[in-house]
């Protein structure tokens, strides 16, 4: 590895297009990489990135952040059906507006992921917002389906968020206080 300030890990799929670089909520850095890339190329990407991690990593650390669950198998089987009960019902409710059409749903034990959105519609979410608040829920639900119709965060996407909720920006910084 190219000599760079701040420890990482790298991963390399076969199958990964691109260098991703992503800041876990503990601060670590993790690098994704293709099997090609060469080590002395990843560290001279990851150092100039360098700023931009730190800046992330600093926000992070500062934020007092909350602990939501505890992630083990036994509560993930213990409150699945009670998110997707919910997760239904507000999907529901929000979908009235937005009409937009819903692939599979899932409720899974995600690390580090409260949602996705897959191209074909299907959406996923982390068993554990059932412990959040009723507007980062909502914040949740709405996003993922917004990314039905945006698979972006442009600033088309942030529009079509406001529709429904004008606060979507202040619940997004709300929700970066939690840990999953």
């Amino acid at each position: 590895m190219a000599e760079v300030d701040i420890p990482y890990k790298i991963k390399r799929f076969r199958r990964a297009k691109g260098l991703r670089i992503r800041v876990d909520g503990d601060g670590a850095v993790l690098v994704t990489a293709p099997l090609r890339l060469s080590l002395r190329m990843i560290g001279e990407l990851v150092k100039s990135k360098l700023g931009w991690i730190d800046g992330v990593r600093k926000s992070i650390l500062v934020l007092p952040r909350m602990s939501v669950g505890t992630g083990g198998v036994d509560e993930y089987k213990k409150n699945k059906k009670a998110a997707l009960a919910l997760v239904k019902m507000r999907l529901e409710h929000f979908n009235e507006h937005y009409g937009l059409p819903i692939g599979k749903l899932s409720i899974r034990n995600q690390r580090s992921r409260w949602g996705s959105c897959n191209r074909a519609g299907n959406l996923s979410f982390n068993y554990r917002i059932v412990f959040l608040s009723v507007e980062l829920q909502d914040y949740l639900i709405v996003h993922e389906l917004c990314h039905i119709a945006e698979h972006n965060h442009s600033p088309a996407f942030w529009r079509r968020m406001q529709e429904t909720l004008p606060n979507a920006k202040r619940l997004r910084n709300e929700l970066k206080k939690f840990m999953i």
